[in-house]
């Protein structure tokens, strides 16, 4: 159990930093969710296929449009854990977080409008799991001034 909480504390300063080194967000207002997936066994190859096409398509674009401060994916290789996987969205402040919804689906609609990509034609609960979702406020950060 200790293990499992270093791990997550460890993972969370890892996004915080790898973050805050790519783009400043002002502390408090600064939102991130994280969602911690499990991908189920032997679909390994249609969950990496679902985030590069879809989840890595729509927050780029959601980036460029300013609609979020930033993102990431990191993989775990902590087989302890019960996730493989956190989905890390970072919004500049509540405002930009409290619009995310109607955001992502008119990036969606625009981008996909013939709907998600998928391999195999698995929908996406049918190859992960949220296994819980985290929502946190900022309160350290830094960057680097180019």
């Amino acid at each position: 159990m200790l293990m499992y909480r270093f791990a997550i504390l460890f993972m969370l300063y890892s996004a915080s930093f790898t973050f805050a080194q790519s783009k400043q967000l002002r502390a408090p207002e600064g939102i991130t969710t994280m969602d911690f997936v499990k991908t189920i066994a032997g679909k390994e190859a249609e969950a990496r296929y679902f985030y590069e096409h879809n989840w890595l398509v729509f927050r780029k674009e959601a980036l460029k449009r300013s609609y979020i401060a930033g993102y990431e994916l990191l993989s775990v290789k902590d087989s302890s854990a019960d996730y493989d996987t956190i989905l890390i969205t970072h919004y500049a402040d509540s405002t930009q977080y409290a619009a995310i919804e109607k955001r992502f689906s008119e990036v969606m609609k625009q981008v996909q409008p013939s709907g998600l990509k998928l391999l195999n034609s698995l929908k996406p609960r049918e190859i992960t799991t949220i296994v819980r979702s985290l929502e946190g406020k900022s309160v350290f950060y830094g960057t680097k001034n180019k």
